[in-house]
C-alpha cells in the first residue's frame, strides 16, 4: 500500500502523516517502556503485596503528582517544550533506576510500592507534556485529525512491551525488566532532542480570553491568572463539566483497577504466571485498541460526533463497574483492565483531547495542567480514601456498589459535558 493510500485509510493528508511519523515513533518507544512498567508494577503488587495495600500507594501517587506537576507548571510556560521534555524523561529514568536499586537492596514492600508510584507519575508527566510538545509542531485544526494516529504509537508500543514482558519475565525475573524500561526512555530522550533541533515549529494565533456567559465580558482583568482560570471553571459550562467528568472518571478508574487487581491476586498462583498472562493479554488487548484507534476513532467521531463518542466510553466504564459488582471473575477482570487501560488510551484520551481543543492554545495548556496536575491527584486521593474506608467498614461488596454509583455519575457527567461541547462557541 502506498504512502498516500495509508494516509487516506487513516483519514489524514499525506503531508500530515509524514510530519506525524517522528512523533509516532517517540510515543511508541515511551509506551513500550510504560506498558512494561505497568505490567511489572501490577505483577509485583498483586503477587507480593496484595490489593489491600493499593489505597495507600494510590494516595502517595497523588501526592507525588501534586508536587512534581506543580514544579512542572512553574517551568513549562517559561521554558521551551523540547527542553522540558528532556528533563521529564531524565527524571523518569532516574526514578525507575532508584526503584530498581531499592528492590535489589531491600526486598520488601517499599521498593515495590515505589515502583508503582514512579510508573504512575511517569505516565502522568509524559501524557501531560506530550500534548504540549505536539502544539509546537501542529496547529489546532490538524491536531484533531492526527491525534488518533500519533497516539496509536502507544498501542504499538504496548504490544511490543507485552511481548517483552511475556518472553523475558520468567527468565530474567520481573523486577529486572525495569532496566530495559530505563534504556527505552533514554532512547526516546535522544529522539525528542532530534525532533527539537531539526523540526520546524508552527505558530498558532491564540484566542482572546473566554467570556462570562452571563455578561459576554472576559473574566475581570483585576483577577490573577489563577483566579481568572477558576472563575472560568465556574462560568464556562464546557470547562466546568470537563472538570466534573474528569473527577468522576478518576474515581471510576481507581475503583475498577482495585477490582481487577484483587481478582488477579487470588486467581494466579505465582508472580511468573501472572507476568506471562499480563504480557500475552497486553499483546491482544493493545492489538484491538490499535485497530480501534487507527481505523475507528476518527470515523466514529465523524459518524456520532465527539460528545457521543465520549459518552460511549463512560457507558463502557459503568458497565465494567456494574459487572464487577454482580459477576466478578476472570472474564470480568480482563474486560475491566481493557476498559481502564487500553480503551482509555485508545478512545477516551484522544476524544477528551478533542473536547479540550475547543479552546485556544494557551487555554489548552492550562486545562492540561488543571486536569493532570490537580483534578487527577485530588480524584485519586478521594478514591483511595473511599476504597480503604469501604474495605475496612463493609468489605469488597461495598466497593462494587459504590463503584457502580460512580459509574452512573460518570455517565451523567458525560451527557452534560457533551451538551456543553455542542453549545460552546469561540469568543
Amino acid at each position: 500500500m502506498g504512502f498516500d493510500r495509508i494516509a487516506r485509510a487513516l483519514g489524514i493528508q499525506e503531508d500530515q502523516l509524514a510530519r506525524a511519523l517522528p512523533f509516532f515513533g517517540v510515543y511508541t518507544l515511551l509506551f513500550v517502556a510504560l506498558t512494561m512498567a505497568d505490567a511489572i508494577a501490577v505483577t509485583l503488587l498483586a503477587s507480593r503485596i496484595g490489593a489491600s495495600a493499593l489505597p495507600q500507594w494510590y494516595s502517595l501517587t497523588a501526592i507525588a503528582n501534586l508536587v512534581l506537576i506543580g514544579a512542572y507548571l512553574t517551568r513549562a510556560a517559561r521554558t521551551d517544550s523540547g527542553l522540558v521534555f528532556g528533563w521529564i524523561l531524565g527524571t523518569v529514568a532516574t526514578l525507575w533506576m532508584l526503584a530498581w536499586a531499592a528492590a535489589q537492596l531491600h526486598d520488601g514492600i517499599i521498593p515495590l510500592g515505589m515502583l508503582f508510584v514512579t510508573r504512575e507519575v511517569a505516565l502522568t508527566m509524559i501524557l501531560m507534556h506530550f500534548g504540549t510538545f505536539l502544539q509546537d509542531y501542529f496547529v489546532r485544526n490538524e491536531l484533531n485529525r492526527i491525534l488518533p494516529v500519533i497516539y496509536a504509537g502507544g498501542r504499538v508500543g504496548g504490544i511490543l512491551g507485552g511481548i517483552v514482558v511475556g518472553s523475558l519475565a520468567p527468565r530474567w525475573g520481573t523486577v529486572n525488566l525495569v532496566l530495559i524500561t530505563v534504556a527505552l526512555v533514554l532512547v526516546a530522550w535522544v529522539a525528542v532532542q532530534r525532533i527539537y533541533r531539526t523540526t520546524a515549529h508552527r505558530d498558532e494565533p491564540d484566542d482572546p480570553p473566554l467570556a462570562c456567559p452571563s455578561s459576554g465580558d472576559p473574566a475581570p482583568s483585576r483577577m490573577t491568572s489563577t483566579r481568572r482560570f477558576l472563575y472560568q471553571v465556574g462560568t464556562v459550562p464546557l470547562l466546568g463539566w470537563l472538570t466534573i467528568s474528569t473527577l468522576c472518571f478518576v474515581g471510576c478508574r481507581w475503583f475498577m483497577a482495585y477490582q481487577y487487581t484483587a481478582y488477579f491476586e487470588v486467581h494466579f498462583q505465582d508472580e511468573a504466571e501472572l507476568a506471562v498472562f499480563l504480557g500475552r493479554y497486553t499483546q491482544v488487548a493493545l492489538g484491538i485498541s490499535l485497530l480501534l484507534q487507527l481505523f475507528l476513532v476518527n470515523r466514529l467521531v465523524g459518524w456520532l460526533g465527539v460528545s457521543t463518542t465520549h459518552l460511549l466510553y463512560s457507558l463502557a466504564m459503568m458497565g465494567g463497574l456494574l459487572g464487577n459488582a454482580l459477576a466478578a471473575g476472570l472474564p470480568m477482570a480482563v474486560a475491566s483492565r481493557f476498559i481502564e487501560a487500553e480503551l482509555r488510551f485508545g478512545l477516551r484520551n484522544p476524544v477528551h483531547q478533542m473536547m479540550a481543543n475547543r479552546f485556544g492554545r494557551s487555554m489548552r495548556i492550562l486545562i492540561r495542567g488543571w486536569t493532570l496536575g490537580l483534578l487527577i491527584p485530588i480524584g485519586t486521593l478521594i478514591a483511595s480514601a473511599a476504597i480503604a474506608s469501604l474495605l475496612k467498614l463493609s468489605g469488597a461488596a461495598a466497593v462494587g456498589i459504590v463503584g457502580t454509583l460512580l459509574g452512573l455519575a460518570y455517565v451523567l457527567a458525560a451527557v452534560y459535558v457533551g451538551r456543553a461541547y455542542q453549545q460552546h462557541r469561540e469568543p
